[in-house]
């Protein structure tokens, strides 16, 4: 070969290289620029605006089909959403950030104002609101008032159901009784009880004086009728009593007065000179004697007694009372009154009545069959008194103010724990508890909603609507900073192909 041959290979090589080198990045500055249509006198340039700019809305449609049909399917990132780096992930992320809450101390409520910001007044007043509403109205329900009715009758029921023992033995039942005695003492012993009864007798006493009830039928036959025996068999004790009351000096000195009276009325002067009272009297006194002695002048004195007795019962009571005066009454009803407070009820017999009373109710197998002994329906007084109690639960408006305040108080006290508190509280980890409690939620999340929440999310229209949102030199950066080694090593390849084409070219044309 001669040089001449030699120089023009080398030029048509050269050539050859630099046109091919030209032309891939001339080709490759084509696919960006120019990012707009050019005009010259009105008539379009051709290859404007450059292939990808023309073509952007196509690109990014295809982009977005790739993507979401063959790169981030549902499967695709289902399959990575589950898998044990996730799930690890997950639980380390959650168990260092309530770590970190822990460590820094900080208070529920300044946590979740740094999470909320100015909201959180909002959302806490919204908390507290539509909390309040739905217990309130989750009281009212049906629902709720059904199962309230039957839980509570049912707890009662239960209870009735025991034997009455287990109230009797009962600390606070002990406790109540010990009270109620003392305080039953204490009022038995005022004087606004004495008042209370004597005001109780008066009034009876004037009530009677209008009516025309028998003292018989105030004063039971079985007290009249003991009291006729007790004198019976006291008849003895009534003579002598009669005997004792005429030896009274102020007796005799009557009794003597009123023999001398007789024999001066009854006698004349002449005779009665030669009479000596005082022999007549002692004769007639040993006679008395001697026939309160004689067992049928002691019968007779009873019969006498007792005649004047059925005598008295006979009359009205009015005709009795009415020969008192007010302030007699009065008189009448306070003695009477302190007597019974005195002498009838006594603190023995209240503790003997109470005796009494757990006497009787030791004597039932069931607090239910006690109730029934005394005529009282305990399944109906409780089914009343269970819906008095929810009528006024649902009609009271105190129910909602104090179930809004319960609500706020709560909140307010909730706010101001730290994580620690709520640690110590419930005893448990609570790091670990969240980050589990999140592993659930998540797993619960992927296997039931994923796969809709991604078909949802539409994943191809992202990609293309994002692409479509860029502007062209944006694209073209992102284009160039990802391929940028492959485009230059394309046009490098059009130098390379241009200088072996210039070469065999070269050799071509000497043959």
């Amino acid at each position: 070969m001669t040089r001449n041959f030699m120089i023009r290979i080398l030029i048509t090589a050269i050539t050859g290289s630099v046109i091919g080198y030209i032309t891939n990045w001339l080709a490759i500055k084509m696919l960006f620029k120019p990012h707009t249509e050019k005009r010259i006198f009105g008539m379009k340039v051709p290859f404007t605006p450059g292939l990808i700019p023309k073509e952007k809305a196509r690109i990014a449609k295809s982009v977005g089909d790739a993507i979401g049909d063959h790169l981030l399917t549902s499967e695709t990132l289902i399959e990575s959403l589950c898998s044990e780096e996730m799930n690890g992930k997950l639980k380390k992320w959650v168990e260092d950030k309530i770590k970190a809450i822990e460590d820094s101390g900080a208070t529920l409520k300044e946590q979740l104002s740094l999470l909320l910001g100015n909201k959180y007044c909002i959302a806490k007043e919204y908390l507290q609101d539509k909390l309040s509403k739905f217990i309130f109205t989750s009281i009212k329900s049906d629902e709720f008032v059904k199962e309230i009715k039957t839980t509570t009758f049912n707890l009662i029921s239960k209870e009735i159901s025991k034997n009455p023992s287990t109230i009797l033995d009962n600390q606070l039942y002990l406790s109540l009784k010990e009270n109620i005695l003392g305080k039953t003492i204490e009022y038995k012993d005022s004087s606004e009880f004495k008042i209370l009864l004597a005001n109780g007798i008066e009034n009876k006493i004037l009530d009677l004086n209008n009516s025309k009830v028998t003292v018989e039928e105030v004063i039971p036959k079985g007290i009249v009728g003991s009291a006729k025996v007790v004198m019976y068999n006291r008849r003895e004790d009534i003579s002598l009593f009669i005997k004792d009351f005429i030896k009274k000096d102020s007796i005799q000195i009557k009794l003597k007065e009123t023999v001398f009276e007789m024999i001066n009325q009854n006698l004349n002067p002449m005779m009665a000179m030669f009479i000596n009272p005082e022999s007549i009297y002692d004769k007639a006194i040993k006679a008395i004697y001697a026939k309160l002695e004689e067992e049928e002048s002691q019968r007779d004195i009873v019969l006498v007694i007792n005649n004047l007795i059925d005598t008295i019962l006979k009359n009205n009571i009015s005709t009795l009372t009415k020969e008192f005066a007010d302030n007699k009454i009065k008189d009448n009803s306070a003695y009477l009154a302190e007597f019974i407070q005195g002498k009838v009820i006594t603190n023995e017999i209240l503790e003997k009545v109470e005796s009494a009373i757990e006497n009787k109710i030791e004597s039932v197998d069931t607090i239910q069959e006690l109730l029934q002994g005394i005529n009282v329906d305990a399944n109906q007084i409780i089914g009343k008194l269970i819906d008095s109690l929810l009528e006024k639960l649902n009609t009271n408006g105190e129910l909602e103010t104090k179930i809004t305040q319960w609500v706020n108080n709560t909140i307010n006290k909730a706010e101001m724990l730290t994580i620690n508190d709520i640690s110590t509280w419930s005893g448990k980890n609570i790091s670990n508890i969240a980050s589990d409690f999140a592993e659930d939620v998540y797993d619960k999340f992927i296997e039931n909603n994923a796969e809709e929440f991604l078909n949802a999310l539409e994943i191809r229209k992202i990609v293309e609507d994002k692409i479509n949102d860029f502007e062209v030199s944006y694209a073209e950066k992102i284009i160039l900073e990802i391929a940028s080694k492959e485009l230059n090593a394309i046009t490098w390849l059009g130098a390379l192909l241009g200088l072996i084409m210039g070469l065999l070219s070269a050799l071509m044309s000497n043959f």
